[in-house]
């Protein structure tokens, strides 16, 4: 998948079932020559590779069950690679806590407190 830009924040994949399955989901900022050297144009997929940070997630089975990675991922494009099991897998959603900065303050807090 190519978000077109580069993002900055926590996926989240939302799974029902699937116990025995096998998802893993890989990150990049770009793609890669097949040969692994060198970086092509950002926006050019055809004949290159992702190479990047991978999470790894197993059903247990459970309706609805919540999998993200406990630290933030940097990425333009994401790659995601099923192996199901016995039981049918359901992908129910997808998508991405954003973190960005500068931070836009959207609240205050004054005291007479010198502490």
């Amino acid at each position: 998948m190519d978000n077109q830009v580069m993002t900055l924040g926590y996926p989240e994949l939302i799974l029902s079932g699937g116990k025995g399955s096998h998802i893993k989901v890989s990150y990049s900022e770009t793609l890669f020559h097949t040969d692994r050297i060198g970086k092509d144009d950002r926006s050019k997929i055809e004949g290159n590779q992702l190479i990047g940070v991978s999470d790894i997630f197993m059903p247990e089975g459970g309706e609805n069950r919540l999998y993200r990675p406990n630290w933030f991922r940097s990425f333009r494009y994401i790659q995601v690679d099923i192996e199901t099991g016995d039981e049918p897998l359901e992908v129910v959603d997808y998508y991405m806590q954003k973190s960005q900065y500068p931070i836009q303050l959207k609240a205050g807090f004054e005291t007479d407190n010198q502490f």
